[in-house]
């Protein structure tokens, strides 16, 4: 046995998928596996996770995954036996903040041959009591989350979720697979059963019977009726008597969604969920809320930095973001967490930036959050030949414009050509009501018929700018027909 390894940061490929077959298989104490991607190229492609991605054989005390920026094991492409697999009565170990099934983002399908993390063992933990612990479990030919065996008890299995799996999201077994919710009485972790769900979920609080004394009720939001899936965490509450119990929700539910829950009691055996049932006791399907997104921090008006970082959060659980910068196509934001930053300085003027909360199923945000912001990097300007200090550039240049068109013209586009006291400077022009963007001299602008002004104004290369740019009003005729 190897006591407490580091394996982290690795891009694990063409492993075979036929049994035994893992591209990490420890035997160890306190390790901690974290950062690695299995089964996924550098361009989503699939080359291979093994039969199992992560497999730990009769130790105890270690961490796959974490709650930290990068600790994410992202696994796909597996085989039939698991993504994560803890066998060989592993004991006390904690999977948390893993990716399973899908890419990094959560947005491109990796499917798994089987089950998703799979437990033959006892007191280990999946998931958490944070977001941040949440395993994401997608696209499984299996269930998500399986314990195998009688006697394999104190299994706790928290906050995760995922959708697009082919078995249920829980599945307590006693050796054989689960097909549907409800456990035999040999089953892991005690055989706990789930809690009913009765009557129907209301908009703030869901209630029901067959609490296990001091047991944590969780619930959960769903996609669909379907098993294998989980939205979002919405809350948990401790039943002290057990029988009947009620968890109020921290934030209203909308009727048509739909909820399920599960118990985990205080030996910490969880159990299955119960089937999903639509708030306010409608006929199912399901309603899935259009997220909503909002800018937490980032610049706006002028800055200097080009590589600007905004942050970012959704009124919904669960959900990933897309991000651009102006007109460029929505792509997966950078991270890390919730945030984005530009791969590529932005260039100098206006700039514009957008992110949208989507969901695995496909319902985003229609309506991105935007900010508005200028770039305008200082210049430094190098020191004299002589080796003495620099003196600072504080004059700005003077523009002028030195052709453009007739006052009055038939011709609805105009070139202005236009020059600057500084050689060097660069130019920003503007028509009417715009806004000033880069351009230089000849610049052509269109306009329709009436009265117009064209500005512009340069600036040098310390940064200053004319602050009386150039300008020239034309009006242009209607053609004579």
């Amino acid at each position: 046995m190897i006591s407490a390894p580091t394996v982290t940061d690795n891009r694990i490929a063409r492993s075979p998928v036929a049994p035994p077959s893992s591209p990490i298989n420890l035997d160890a104490t306190g390790a901690i596996v974290h950062g690695n991607t299995i089964g996924i190229g550098t361009g989503g492609q699939d080359v291979g996770g093994g039969a199992i991605g992560i497999a730990l054989a009769g130790g105890s005390g270690n961490q796959i995954g974490g709650t930290s920026p990068g600790d994410a094991n992202v696994i796909g492409n597996t085989g039939t036996s698991a993504g994560i697999f803890l066998t060989g009565a592993e004991t006390g170990t904690t999977v948390a903040g893993n990716v399973l099934g899908t890419d990094a983002t959560g947005t491109t399908p990796e499917p798994l041959g089987g089950p998703g993390i799979r437990i033959q063992g006892t007191n280990n933990t999946v998931g958490g009591t944070t977001a941040a612990a949440e395993n994401v479990i997608s696209n499984a030919a299996g269930s998500p989350i399986r314990v195998d065996f009688n006697g394999n008890d104190g299994n706790q299995l928290l906050r995760n979720r995922g959708i697009g799996n082919a078995g249920i999201f829980i599945d307590l077994t006693d050796g054989g697979i689960g097909v549907g919710q409800g456990v035999v009485a040999t089953a892991a972790n005690a055989a706990i059963a789930e809690p009913a769900i009765t009557p129907a979920p209301t908009t703030t609080s869901v209630s029901g019977t067959g609490a296990v004394a001091g047991a944590t009720i969780r619930v959960y939001t769903t996609f669909t009726a379907a098993t294998g899936e989980i939205r979002s965490f919405v809350g948990s509450a401790v039943d002290a008597d057990g029988g009947a119990w009620t968890v109020n929700y921290p934030t209203a539910l909308t009727t048509g969604e739909c909820v399920t829950v599960n118990q985990t009691d205080s030996s910490g055996n969880s159990s299955e969920l119960a089937p999903a049932q639509e708030v306010g006791g409608g006929a199912l399907p399901c309603t899935v809320p259009v997220p909503d997104t909002t800018i937490d921090s980032g610049p706006t008006g002028t800055i200097t930095d080009s590589t600007p970082t905004f942050a970012f959060s959704s009124n919904q659980g669960g959900v990933s973001f897309d991000c651009r910068f102006d007109a460029a196509p929505f792509a997966p934001c950078s991270g890390p967490g919730a945030t984005h930053t530009p791969a590529a300085p932005l260039a100098d003027g206006a700039h514009s930036f957008e992110v949208r909360a989507r969901f695995p199923d496909g319902t985003l945000d229609t309506t991105p959050a935007s900010r508005s912001f200028t770039v305008e990097t200082p210049v430094v300007e190098p020191p004299p030949s002589d080796g003495g200090a620099a003196a600072a550039d504080t004059t700005p240049p003077d523009t002028q414009i030195t052709d453009g068109p007739k006052s009055k013209t038939k011709k609805k586009t105009a070139t202005f050509e236009f020059t600057s006291t500084e050689p060097g400077s660069t130019f920003e022009c503007k028509l009417d009501d715009g806004q000033f963007q880069p351009c230089t001299s000849p610049h052509d602008v269109k306009a329709k018929k009436g009265k117009h002004t064209f500005e512009v104004r340069a600036r040098d290369a310390a940064g200053n700018v004319d602050p009386t740019p150039a300008e020239q009003s034309w009006t242009v005729k209607k053609k004579k027909r």
